[in-house]
This record gives structure tokens, C-alpha cells and sequence, in this order.
């Protein structure tokens, strides 16, 4: 008989549960989610609200959805803008109205090309160039040739 001295009180379990083998299962998004998340990025949602969406954190969203996350709303967008073109040929004239003046906005002709922004390097030699005062830098050495 085992005497270890605190006679009647008996040991006490531990509350920590045993590590199990698989631990949590791993998420695995399926086809409806991932056509959720590109609905919802095309629809201009962001990342936050789609983990809200979706059950799941905003880095499982990044880690599982990013191909939908950068495409999406490219790939929807288009999807529409084929539907708008299919029932434009049908003879819908409302889809033939909108297909075309949506054309015209976005023709390449219409576009206006960016204007030429300088980059960064640029723009702080520019300022650096146009400073003044105090801190300006000093005029260039004057160079006195004596050839006589």
C-alpha cells in the first residue's frame, strides 16, 4: 500500500488537453467561396470585410484566396461585359446603348496618355536644384586661366 502522505486527497488531473496528432484541420476553401471572393472584390469590398464574409481571418483569406483576390475583379468584370455584349446582339437595345457608349468612353483614341510624372530621383534633384537661402548650395568655383 502506497503512502504518499496526503492521505485522502487524491492527485489532481491536469488541465492542459494532450496535443492530438492532426490538431486543427486544415481550411480547404471550395469552388462557391472562391467565386464569393471575386464577386466581392469586384464589387470594391475589402479584404476585411471579405474574411468577415468568408469565416476566416484576413491572412487565411490572403494565404487560400490570393489568385481571387488579384484577379477577381478583372475576371467578373469581364464576365458582365460579355453578358452586356450577348444581349446586345440578342437586340436588346438598352445593351446595345450601353455597350457602345461604354466603348466610346474607354476607346484608345479618346484616352488621354498620363502625363509624364517625374520620378522620385528626379524630384528631389529638382528641389534640390531649386533651393534658396540659407541652405542653398554655393555657386561653382571660378576657374582663372593665366596663358600670357
Amino acid at each position: 500500500m502506497r503512502n504518499s502522505g496526503k492521505a485522502g486527497k487524491s492527485r489532481k488531473k491536469s488541465t492542459r488537453r494532450a496535443k492530438s496528432a492532426g490538431g486543427r484541420p486544415t481550411f480547404e476553401p471550395d469552388g462557391n467561396q472562391r467565386e464569393l471572393v471575386e464577386v466581392l472584390v469586384a464589387g470594391g469590398q475589402g479584404e476585411e470585410d471579405i474574411a468577415r464574409v468568408i469565416g476566416v481571418s484576413r491572412g487565411t483569406l490572403r494565404k487560400f484566396f490570393k489568385e481571387e483576390l488579384a484577379t477577381g475583379a478583372a475576371k467578373r468584370r469581364g464576365e458582365v461585359l460579355l453578358a452586356q455584349y450577348r444581349a446586345a446582339v440578342a437586340g436588346n437595345a438598352s445593351a446595345q446603348e450601353k455597350f457602345l457608349r461604354k466603348g466610346e468612353i474607354t476607346s484608345a483614341a479618346d484616352r488621354v496618355a498620363p502625363s509624364e510624372k517625374p520620378g522620385k530621383k528626379e524630384a528631389m534633384q529638382t528641389a534640390a536644384s531649386n533651393v534658396t537661402g540659407k541652405f542653398a548650395p554655393p555657386p561653382a568655383p571660378k576657374l582663372v586661366v593665366n596663358n600670357a
